[in-house]
């Protein structure tokens, strides 16, 4: 993620990444039936695909096992 923002090139590629995954996720959250307003599917997918990023993080500084349970853990969460 930092290497993402350190590269210029890559900010906007990122931030589109985020709208599209943003976008499709509200989508999923109203096939799913969260009927909200669109800004509210938004605003909580922009939430979990925030909780993803810092999952990961917290992911490649661990071993196999915390690796393991963490994942399992996020995805009980979410």
């Amino acid at each position: 993620m930092q290497a993402i923002f350190s590269a210029k090139e890559l900010r906007s590629l990122d931030k589109k990444h985020d709208d599209l995954v943003v976008r499709q996720m509200s989508e999923v959250f109203k096939r799913i039936g969260l009927n909200s307003h669109i800004c509210e599917r938004e605003r909580i997918a922009q939430f979990s695909l925030e909780i993803t990023h810092t999952t990961f993080l917290v992911v490649v500084h661990q071993n196999e096992l915390r690796t393991q349970r963490t994942i399992r853990d996020v995805k009980r969460m979410v």
